[in-house]
């Protein structure tokens, strides 16, 4: 049981952290191709670029916050699998669609990490590779839901594997429309993000937005719109918040 739970817990929180880590950053990948195009002139500025202003960072994040909500209508109703598994798809995507625990885990990275400094001529920094942070994150999730799909019934495993296609769905929804019209590219600046700093930063956010709460309520709303085959798992994320 408490293997299950590890599970669930981390799968959770990666799943969030590629959530939250697109809104901040998915517009370096059309800025890294830039970088590839011009590395021919070996200079050190092609690979670096000036840190938001908090109040820039702000923008960019309400509008890519639109964004996410945009994209997840898309994907949803794409969704053919997830439309099938249940008799009240709205019910069931109404569960998904509450912002509360990615705002307080997205609030949590900034105050952490500092993505942002009080002034606009901030400092130059080195340009993040998104390509290769969210690979790794996606190869970290991959194997957490498979051992949390291991512990459940076949429905409720095609359930996750719906929840997490809609996901990367999301994600790739976001970089496409970024390639569009990126708002960080307008601003010329990034967020500050360091690799080898956002895992140590994960778990510490993690303990602090109280994940276990929210995702319980999360687990409540998905066995009312008829899953009722995930109420024990429900019942072990309240007993676990309440420890």
């Amino acid at each position: 049981m408490q293997v299950f739970c590890r599970s669930f817990r981390n799968t959770f929180l990666w799943l969030n952290f590629i959530f939250s880590f697109v809104l901040l950053t998915s517009q370096i990948e059309l800025s890294d191709r830039k970088d590839i195009i011009s590395s021919s002139t070996n200079t050190a500025s092609a690979s670096l670029i000036r840190q938001c202003s908090c109040t820039e960072e702000s923008i960019c994040i309400n509008s890519f916050k639109n964004q996410v909500h945009d994209c997840f209508n898309t994907c949803w109703t794409q969704d053919v699998q997830i439309k099938a598994l249940s008799a009240n798809p709205e019910h069931l995507k109404k569960c998904f669609t509450n912002k509360t625990l990615l705002d307080k885990f997205i609030n949590c990275l900034k105050k952490t990490h500092q993505t942002c400094v009080s002034v606009k001529n901030g400092p130059q920094i080195p340009r993040s590779n998104l390509e290769k942070l969210l690979g790794a994150g996606e190869k970290r999730l991959k194997s957490q839901v498979q051992a949390f799909m291991q512990e459940m019934s076949l429905e409720n495993q095609k359930l996750v594997q719906s929840a997490v296609n809609i996901g990367m769905c999301v994600k790739g929804c976001l970089i496409q429309r970024d390639k569009q019209d990126s708002c960080f590219d307008h601003s010329g600046c990034h967020p500050k993000l360091e690799e080898q700093l956002i895992g140590p930063i994960i778990k510490r956010c993690g303990r602090k937005v109280g994940w276990k709460k929210d995702l319980g309520e999360v687990c409540d709303c998905v066995t009312n719109a008829g899953f009722i085959s995930v109420k024990p798992y429900c019942m072990l994320l309240h007993g676990h918040s309440n420890k």
